[in-house]
């Protein structure tokens, strides 16, 4: 058994390697081509997605004017991984999940918290949870989104948590086509909410990256954000270089000490990646 359990984990390892490799070929720092939106909304599916995966970035948004808005799907009641055994109810694990959030956004620089209260670990895409997007990111009106890629379920290795992939797919259906249109959610105009297009997105967690930005300035304020949700963090010490780490293996090549992965994409426009190598 210890044999077999070796030689799946070698051969996991080496699948990955292999697909680093690949990725590594296709990947382009873009960065300076995008520059910075004015405007950005995150859409997650728990309190602490945005800090962990992509904070390094949004600090550097926020501090180039970006005005940045979260929204987080889920009340995060079923995190408990900093608690340990310490016993607490669900009502307040979710207010204090909701304050961790708040804080760790305001390190960040965000300007707006938005908590729907789908349960923990039971996000289902339906119609409600895209007129819920919809009316935020009409709200909002951001140039960019921030979301999961939904086709990222199962990788070498790797399960993403299906809340994740839910987000993803319910986010990006709201995006398009529905947040533009003006024949969609047409009762969200009584609201005074009228139709926005999202111009850029940026998938976390993606199955092809082809952006890489540096967060080599703000990895430290990073990892103060992701401190403050001490409901998920058993030792910030030991996460702190377990990001660091992650944070290295995104930059590659690069010649970047730190840096974070996305798959960017703009509405009307031919992938940057691919135009940058012909």
């Amino acid at each position: 058994m210890l044999a077999m359990s070796w030689l799946r984990s070698r051969r996991a390892a080496t699948i990955r390697s292999r697909l680093n490799v690949i990725l590594e070929t296709r990947m382009i720092d873009i960065d300076e081509r995008i520059g910075i939106p004015e405007s950005a909304i995150c859409l997650f599916a728990h309190p602490d997605d945005p800090d962990f995966i992509c904070g390094g970035t949004l600090a550097r948004w926020a501090d180039g004017g970006c005005r940045i808005t979260y929204v987080l799907m889920t009340d995060g009641r079923a995190g408990v991984q900093g608690l340990g055994d310490t016993p607490i109810s669900d009502v307040d694990l979710v207010a204090m999940r909701q304050r961790e959030q708040r804080e760790a956004a305001a390190i960040i620089g965000a300007h707006d918290v938005v908590f729907f209260d789908h349960r923990d670990g039971e996000l289902i895409h339906t119609l409600e949870l895209r007129r819920q997007l919809v009316r935020e990111i009409r709200r909002a009106r951001p140039q960019a989104a921030i979301l999961f890629d939904p086709q990222r379920r199962v990788m070498p290795g790797y399960v993403q948590h299906p809340d994740h992939w839910t987000s993803g797919e319910a986010a990006l259906a709201a995006l398009f086509p529905l947040s533009g249109n003006r024949r969609t959610f047409v009762e969200l105009a009584d609201e005074g909410l009228t139709p926005h297009q999202v111009q850029d997105i940026y998938l976390v967690s993606a199955m092809s990256p082809n952006l890489r930005i540096d967060i080599t300035d703000v990895i430290e304020r990073k990892l103060r954000a992701m401190s403050c949700h001490r409901s998920q963090v058993g030792d910030p010490e030991t996460l702190g270089d377990r990001m660091r780490g992650m944070s290295r293996q995104a930059a590659g090549a690069s010649g970047m000490e730190y840096a974070e992965q996305f798959h960017f994409l703009r509405f009307g426009a031919r992938d940057l990646a691919l135009d940058a190598l012909v």
